[in-house]
C-alpha cells in the first residue's frame, strides 16, 4: 500500500529553506567586521529567525496532522469492508483524500481539519461510500 501527503512537502521544503538562508545570514554576520552594516545584518537576522521560528510551528502542526491522518487512515481501512490486499494507492492532496483499488475503484472524500475525535464519523462516513 502506498499513501503519499503531497500537502506537507511543500512546507517543510520551504521550511529548510528558511533554515538555509538563515544559517547564510549567520556565517555572514560572525565573519563580517564591526560596522553598521553588521547592525544591520543583525536586525535581518532578528526578522529571518523570528520567520523561522513560525515555519517551525508549521511543521510541527504539519508533522502531528500526517500522524494523526496516518492513525485515522490505517483505522478506517482496518473498520471497514475495504480489503487491505486491494488498495493499490491512497492519496492525500489538498484536504481530499483518495483511494485507489486494484479493481480501478476510486473512493473520494474530504479531510476538513479532521482530527482524532472525528474517526467514528469518518468511518461511517467511509462505510456508506464504499458500500455504493
Amino acid at each position: 500500500m502506498n499513501i503519499k501527503y503531497k500537502g506537507a512537502l511543500g512546507d517543510l521544503i520551504a521550511s529548510i529553506g528558511f533554515i538555509l538562508v538563515s544559517v547564510l545570514f549567520l556565517w555572514v554576520v560572525l565573519t563580517s567586521s564591526f560596522t553598521t552594516q553588521r547592525a544591520v545584518i543583525y536586525t535581518v537576522m532578528a526578522i529571518i529567525s523570528a520567520v523561522i521560528g513560525i515555519r517551525f510551528i508549521f511543521i510541527y502542526r504539519c508533522c502531528v496532522r500526517i500522524t494523526d491522518k496516518k492513525i485515522i487512515i490505517t483505522e478506517i481501512i482496518k473498520s471497514t469492508s475495504i480489503n487491505i490486499d486491494n488498495i493499490e494507492s491512497i492519496y492525500e492532496e489538498k484536504n481530499k483524500l483518495s483511494i485507489f483499488t486494484k479493481d480501478n475503484l476510486r473512493i473520494k472524500f474530504e479531510l476538513k481539519d479532521l482530527r482524532l475525535s472525528d474517526r467514528e464519523d469518518f468511518i461511517s462516513f467511509l462505510e456508506k461510500s464504499c458500500s455504493k
